[in-house]
């Protein structure tokens, strides 16, 4: 930021010239610097660290990243097609104490269960659309059905797999893969 220094109303116009010029030679070298990072005739920003800013709004209808991942910490929706160029890696958390998480609160898309510590696990509710995984390692996994409709027992065997979508107040199993259903 430009350091001006301020001419005082006893000070005379002649005398402060000095002062005028290093004020005007002080503001034109941050405008270059801000002329640097913002083209006007190209309207474009070059910036090489971090822009923290509250929203962005991108006009042309398009958010092009070339060089980097794009990472958000928010949910986000997406209001048109995704198209997945390479594939879509879920999270995998691996539970070898303990129990899935509580309601609401599932934040990975896979679970992995050993179950030779874990014989048994609590499926609390999800959130609307939600998917999730849950796989059983190295023995049975038996999972509460309270939250699943239609279904009155759920064991994944050893290496099994159960694919479950949340929808209005239940999951609903999709798919499996080595697992008793009843």
């Amino acid at each position: 930021m430009a350091n001006i220094t301020q001419i005082l109303g006893t000070d005379s116009v002649s005398s402060s010239r000095v002062v005028i010029n290093d004020n005007f030679a002080a503001i034109n070298s941050d405008l270059a610097d801000i002329h640097a990072l913002l083209n006007t005739n190209d309207e474009s920003i070059s910036l090489s660290g971090a822009a923290a800013v509250g929203s962005l709004n991108v006009y042309s209808g398009k958010v092009i990243i070339n060089q980097s991942a794009f990472t958000s910490t928010v949910p986000t929706n997406i209001n048109a097609k995704l198209t997945l160029g390479a594939g879509l890696n879920l999270s995998v958390k691996n539970i070898a104490t303990g129990d899935l998480p509580t309601d609401n609160s599932y934040v990975h898309g896979i679970y992995k269960i050993d179950g030779t510590s874990v014989a048994s696990v609590n499926l609390g509710l999800g959130d609307q659309g939600q998917e999730i995984f849950l796989i059983a390692e190295n023995a049975n996994v038996a999972v509460s059905v309270t939250n699943i409709a239609g279904a009155t027992g759920l064991t994944i065997n050893s290496n099994g797999c159960v694919s479950l979508k949340f929808a209005g107040t239940k999951w609903f199993i999709s798919g499996n893969h080595g697992a008793t259903i009843v």
